[in-house]
C-alpha cells in the first residue's frame, strides 16, 4: 500500500473560507481572568467580514473605517459585515486604502460608526503576551492567547510571530497586547508546525495611512485601478491641491473667534484649532484617526506637530501624547516624560533629526547646541514657554519675548513686532507660512 507523500511546510494565509467549511478554534485556557478583560474592550471594535467568495475578520480604525487583509476583499465583488454583537449584516460601499504586497486594505462602512479600536503606544516586545480576536473558520469571534516569538522576515516583508492561536476565518482580525491596544494585523499561519503564526505589525499600517485618499473605490473596479506610491493602491486619485487644503482651513480659521494653534506643512496637510473647534486637511488617515479618537472621548487636543516627512506629534490633556513615524530617541523622551505624568507644553521637531521637548520642569533637546541656545536666553526673556523649528531655524518663545536662530522670513518678524502682541506660540512652515499666537486666543497667519 502507497502513501502519499508529505506536503512540505509552507505558509498559509488564514484567509476567508468557504461558507461550508465549519470547525472549532483550540485556544488556550489558562488566560481566562485578563482574556476576559481584553475580550470585553476589544470585542465592540471587531467585525466579521463576509464576501461573495467567503469570510473574514476585521476591525475598526476609525468609525467609519475597517482595516482587513486585501487577500480577504481581492476578486470580491460584494462586501459586507456584521459588527460584534450585532445580527445585521451592513454592505461596504468600497474600498479607500490598499496595499497588496503588504496584504492590507481599509474599507468604507457606507456610513455605519463603529467604535474606533485603541493603538499601542509603545513597541512590540519579544515575549510579552498577546491576543489574537478573529471569526476563527467563521462561526463567530473568539480570543486566542500566546506570546510574541520573533520578528520573521519573509519575502522583504517583517511580520510578527507569535504563538495565539489562528485559524483559517481570523484573517484581517486585531492582534493586541495585554492592554487591549492594537499592535498588528492578523494575516497567516504556519502549515506545520506547533502555533507559528504571523501578524502585519503597525508600521506597515501606518505606511499605508500615511498615503490619504479621497476617494471610495468600489469593489468591482479593484483590480483595474492603477496602483500608486509603490504598490500601495488608492484607486484614480482626485486631484486636491495644497491650495485647496488651505483655503478649506482659511475658511474655517476667519469665522472663528479665536485660534490657539496651527500645524502648517507643504505636503502633509494642515490643521488649526480654536477654543471649541478643530479644523484640517490633507493630513493622514492616521493622524486623522487619532484626532476624532481623541474627540469621541472628549479629550482636549492641545498642539498638533507635523512634518513634510510624514511624522506627526499630537498633544492632549497636558500629559497625554500620541505619536507617528517620530525619531526613536524624541519617542523616547516623550515616553520618559509622561511615565512621570510631567504636563507638556511644546513639542518641536525638523526632518533632520533635530527635536526639542518643553515640559513643565525645563527643556530637552537633541543636541547640547540647541539646549545652549534655548537655556541661555531665559535670565534676558523670563520663563521658556514653546519652541518651533524648521530645517532650518529655531525659534523659542518666553513669558517677556522671544529669539531666534537661522532663517526666519523678515515678513514674519514685522508681523509680530506690528501686532504688539504677547506671543506664547510661533508655528513656520518650510515654504514660510507662519502662524503665532498669544494666551488668549488672539492670532496672526499667513499662507
Amino acid at each position: 500500500m502507497t502513501h502519499p507523500p508529505r506536503p512540505s511546510p509552507h505558509l498559509i494565509s488564514v484567509l476567508r473560507i468557504p461558507h461550508c467549511a465549519i470547525a472549532l478554534l483550540l485556544g488556550s485556557a489558562a488566560f481566562a481572568q485578563q482574556g476576559e478583560i481584553v475580550f470585553n474592550a476589544v470585542a465592540p471594535s471587531t467585525v466579521l467580514i463576509q464576501t461573495d467568495l467567503g469570510v473574514g475578520s476585521g476591525f475598526f480604525l476609525m468609525q467609519n473605517f475597517i482595516v482587513t487583509n486585501y487577500h480577504v476583499i481581492k476578486g470580491c465583488r460584494k462586501v459586507s459585515f456584521t459588527p460584534f454583537g450585532s445580527d445585521k449584516r451592513y454592505d461596504s460601499d468600497g474600498v479607500t486604502l490598499w496595499d497588496e504586497a503588504a496584504d492590507l486594505a481599509l474599507i468604507s462602512t457606507g456610513g455605519f460608526k463603529g467604535k474606533q479600536i485603541t493603538m499601542a503606544p509603545n513597541a512590540v516586545n519579544i515575549g510579552q503576551t498577546v491576543y489574537a480576536l478573529g471569526n476563527a473558520e467563521g462561526i463567530g469571534l473568539s480570543i486566542s492567547n500566546g506570546i510574541i516569538s520573533r520578528w520573521h522576515l519573509l519575502v522583504n516583508k517583517r511580520w510578527i510571530q507569535h504563538t495565539a492561536p489562528i485559524s483559517p476565518g481570523s484573517s484581517g482580525g486585531p492582534l493586541v497586547n495585554a492592554d487591549g491596544q492594537l499592535i498588528g494585523v492578523t494575516v497567516a499561519q504556519y502549515s506545520e508546525g506547533q502555533n507559528i503564526n504571523f501578524a502585519i505589525p503597525l508600521e506597515a499600517l501606518w505606511a499605508l495611512l500615511n498615503v490619504g485618499s479621497d476617494r471610495i473605490v468600489p469593489y468591482s473596479e479593484l483590480t483595474s485601478a492603477p496602483s500608486h506610491n509603490g504598490g500601495i493602491s488608492t484607486g484614480t486619485p482626485t486631484v486636491v491641491t495644497n491650495r485647496d487644503h488651505r483655503d478649506f482651513v482659511r475658511k474655517a480659521v476667519d469665522s472663528w473667534q479665536n485660534c490657539y494653534t496651527m500645524a502648517l506643512t507643504r505636503t502633509k496637510g494642515i490643521f488649526a484649532m480654536s477654543e471649541n473647534a478643530m479644523a484640517y486637511k490633507g493630513i493622514s488617515v492616521a493622524v486623522d484617526s487619532v484626532l476624532l479618537k481623541l474627540a469621541g472621548d472628549k479629550r482636549h487636543v492641545d498642539d498638533v506637530i507635523l512634518s513634510e516627512s510624514g511624522a506627526a506629534v499630537i498633544l492632549y490633556d497636558g500629559i497625554g501624547c500620541t505619536t507617528q513615524r517620530v525619531d526613536k530617541e524624541l519617542l523616547d523622551q516623550l515616553s520618559e516624560i509622561l511615565s512621570h505624568k510631567t504636563p507638556i507644553w511644546s513639542v518641536a521637531f525638523n526632518d533632520n533629526g533635530a527635536w526639542a521637548i518643553v515640559t513643565e520642569e525645563g527643556i530637552y533637546s537633541s543636541s547640547s547646541e540647541i539646549q545652549g541656545f534655548i537655556v541661555t536666553q531665559e535670565p534676558d526673556y523670563g520663563k521658556l514657554l514653546s519652541v518651533t523649528m524648521t530645517n532650518n531655524a529655531v525659534i523659542a518663545c518666553y513669558e517677556g519675548g522671544f529669539t531666534y536662530v537661522g532663517e526666519v522670513p523678515k515678513r514674519l518678524l514685522d508681523a509680530i513686532t506690528e501686532s504688539d502682541m504677547y506671543v506664547r506660540t510661533i508655528k513656520l512652515s518650510e515654504d514660510g507660512s507662519y502662524f503665532f499666537g498669544d494666551n488668549f486666543g488672539h492670532y496672526r497667519y499667513f499662507f
